[in-house]
């Protein structure tokens, strides 16, 4: 996808990204997952997990 493309199908919508580290409560796959499908559900149209 070109840089404009992109940035014209996200422009006016929620972008969210979660993170955590090691030794955080919600550090791990099983919370970022659940935390992802919270924010998609919650109408966010771009999300990023890291952990």
């Amino acid at each position: 996808m070109k840089k404009q493309m992109f940035l014209n199908n996200v422009k006016n919508k929620l972008i969210v990204s979660c993170q955590s580290f090691p030794g955080e409560p919600l550090y791990g796959p099983d919370v970022m997952a659940k935390m992802s499908k919270a924010v998609q559900e919650g109408g966010c149209y771009c999300n990023q997990n890291k952990w």
